[in-house]
């Protein structure tokens, strides 16, 4: 069915040559509208039947209390690093979720404030809690001037950020998530392939894929400032059996991708329907 699948995809997309499982997009307009034609159906079709994804119905929201505002949002620090934690709070008894979020290179320096109001992806994420009764912890670390994520004494201090609540009897380990945007997405490619024991699971966008996530199920959203990276996320799964989905935007320049891709609800199912082993 796969090579079906493929068939179809080259058949439509030409150069782009489709191999994204069920996040292709071949066969929408310019609007992401789907382009009624019995080859596109066909082809969609034996997509779906190789990887299927169903949203469940969202679930009645218990009360809930969340900080999605720069104001409500708790300013900590950690090993000299600035971060914010904003926090959906259920009735239940469950531990909460953990996610790290990090920003792009716009938002660097130690104000704890610019690195929240240049992104959006950690109040959308806080937002997709909310309506499905989710319960979890948001870390928002801001990144030093002159540094970057991917560098290793950058790395050491997320490890220890994230270890240190992991310890907590509040946070399920088994249930701890890298996401990030542009150069926070590079850093979350390089945590997860440096300690791929820590995370259920990636969400990274406006970044070219960096090859192996160390089995971290990962998704990917670009637009087309950073291409079709299709290929590479299907030979990701091929060759090393890694849970992985993909979305591509052609639409979207760098800002939008960085700024919208936390939107896809069918993404943020995805993601959290993952859990450590």
């Amino acid at each position: 069915m796969k090579k079906r699948f493929f068939l179809c995809s080259i058949m439509l997309c030409g150069l782009m040559s489709c191999q994204q499982g069920n996040a292709c997009h071949c066969g929408e307009n310019a609007d992401g509208k789907v382009v009624a034609d019995s080859v596109v159906t066909e082809c969609v079709a034996a997509a779906d039947s190789v990887k299927t994804m169903e949203e469940p119905e969202p679930t009645p929201a218990p009360q809930v209390y969340k900080t999605p505002t720069l104001e409500e949002w708790v300013r900590l620090s950690w090993d000299g690093i600035p971060y914010r934690e904003g926090r959906v709070t259920v009735n239940d008894t469950g531990r909460y979720a953990l996610v790290v979020f990090l920003h792009g290179k716009n938002g660097e320096g130690t104000d704890n404030v610019k690195h929240h109001t240049m992104e959006h992806g950690h109040h959308q994420i806080l937002n997709h809690w909310e309506k499905r009764g989710m319960k979890g912890i948001m870390l928002m670390p801001q990144c030093p001037a002159g540094m970057t994520w991917t560098q290793q004494v950058m790395k050491d201090k997320l490890r220890g950020l994230i270890q240190h609540y992991a310890a907590t009897d509040s946070v399920d380990e088994g249930r701890i998530y890298i996401c990030g945007t542009s150069n926070g997405a590079l850093g979350g490619w390089s945590m997860i392939q440096k300690w791929p024991e820590l995370f259920a699971g990636a969400m990274l966008a406006a970044a070219v894929p960096q090859g192996n996530s160390g089995g971290v199920p990962v998704c990917v959203v670009t637009g087309k400032n950073e291409g079709n990276c299709g290929n590479a996320m299907a030979a990701l799964e091929a060759n090393t059996g890694t849970d992985v989905m993909y979305r591509y935007r052609p639409n979207w320049n760098h800002g939008q991708t960085c700024q919208q891709s936390f939107r896809e609800t069918a993404c943020l199912v995805w993601l959290f329907g993952h859990r450590r082993r």
